[in-house]
């Protein structure tokens, strides 16, 4: 949705105006993609027990780099040092995020139970629990700690 990207987008930008210290991380990397702890995910892989590029994750949970498409998935929007990425997981168990350069801007559940829990600008830890159809969007500053999917029901879909 070209709206919800603009939105993003003009977030990002105001951050940066009032000089939010994340901001001035981002906009002060020369990275031309994201950042190596980062990661950039590659296209529906099942995790391994540890992966390095993106974070812990335990089995049997997927992701995929998924702009512009119609999934049953959780997807997430997330700002980092390379620009604004759109990812999707999908299937049962937990994923731990490095929080430093993966600011969450929005949230849509897909067809997906679970939890996420993410940190406030301010560093306080916080977060959800979710079902099918939840959409979300986050303060600017904030960053996603873990998604935990339990399960999944019904035909629910995000439109990135």
């Amino acid at each position: 949705m070209r709206l919800r990207r603009m939105i993003v987008m003009l977030a990002a930008v105001a951050s940066l105006s009032l000089g939010l210290p994340q901001a001035a991380t981002y906009a002060a990397s020369a990275a031309p993609a994201a950042h190596p702890a980062a990661g950039v995910p590659a296209p529906a892989r099942a995790a391994s027990a540890i992966t390095a590029q993106t974070g812990r994750v335990t089995p049997l949970i997927t992701f995929s780099d998924c702009p512009n498409r119609s999934t049953t998935w959780t997807d997430l929007d997330l700002l980092q040092v390379g620009g604004l990425m759109d990812w999707c997981f999908g299937g049962k168990g937990i994923w731990t995020f490095y929080t430093p350069y993966n600011e969450i801007t929005s949230f849509c559940s897909g067809n997906n139970f679970g939890n996420l829990s993410y940190r406030l600008p301010d560093g306080q830890l916080t977060g959800f629990s979710f079902k099918p159809g939840r959409l979300f969007a986050f303060v600017p500053g904030s960053h996603i700690y873990q998604l935990d999917i339990t399960g999944w029901l019904g035909t629910f879909r995000c439109y990135s």
